[in-house]
C-alpha cells in the first residue's frame, strides 16, 4: 500500500477506537459548522444524550468523570481547499459589506425612509466589521499556511465547554 496519498485507511481490532475517529470529527463539525439545524443535538440523540440530563450522559461515555474531555484534530488541506476556503471567506465578508450598504441612508434628496435598529446598528460599526473581517481574513490565511489547522474542543465535567476559535474550520465544516 504504498504511494496512497490522497487515501486514508483505518484498521484495528474490534474496540480499539476506530469509530471514535469519526464521531470526534462528526462532533467537530457539529461545533464548528453546525449548518444543519440542531446538528449538535442530533450528535447527542445517536449516543441517547438526553439534553435535560446532558452533563451525566455525555460524561459517561468517558473513562474518567472528573477530568476534562479534550479533543484536538489537526486537518490538512489540498491547495484548491484552501483556495476554496480564501473564496468563501471573501463571498462572507461580501455579503456582510453588501448589509452594510443595504443599511446605509438614502442619497439626499431622495425620499427618506425609517432605517430599523439593526440597520443603525450595521451602518455605524461599518468599520468595526471591516477591521474583524481583515483580522478573519488575515488569520486564515496564517492557518492555512501552518502545517495543519488545529480545531480543539474541552468539555469540563461541569459541562463547561471551550472552543477553540478557528475561522478555517468555520468555513470548512459549514461549506
Amino acid at each position: 500500500m504504498s504511494d496512497l496519498k490522497d487515501t486514508v485507511v483505518i484498521a484495528g481490532t474490534n474496540g480499539c477506537g476506530k469509530s471514535c475517529i469519526f464521531h470526534a470529527i462528526r462532533f467537530f463539525k457539529s461545533i464548528y459548522g453546525n449548518y444543519i439545524e440542531k446538528e449538535l443535538e442530533k450528535w447527542f440523540n445517536e449516543f441517547d444524550i438526553d439534553n435535560r440530563t446532558i452533563q451525566k450522559d455525555f460524561i459517561r461515555l468517558f473513562q474518567n468523570e472528573e477530568s476534562d474531555i479534550n479533543i484536538s484534530i489537526g486537518f490538512t488541506f489540498q491547495d484548491t481547499e484552501k483556495e476554496y476556503i480564501l473564496s468563501q471567506s471573501k463571498i462572507q465578508n461580501s455579503s456582510k459589506t453588501s448589509l452594510i450598504r443595504a443599511a446605509s441612508p438614502m442619497v439626499p434628496g431622495e425620499e427618506e425612509i425609517v432605517i430599523p435598529s439593526l440597520a443603525n446598528d450595521l451602518r455605524t460599526q461599518k468599520k468595526a466589521i471591516e477591521e474583524q473581517n481583515k483580522i478573519r481574513n488575515e488569520r486564515i490565511k496564517q492557518e492555512l499556511e501552518e502545517s495543519f489547522v488545529l480545531g480543539r474542543v474541552t468539555i469540563q465535567p461541569d459541562m463547561n465547554v471551550k472552543v477553540l476559535p478557528c475561522p478555517t474550520l468555520e468555513i470548512a465544516f459549514s461549506s
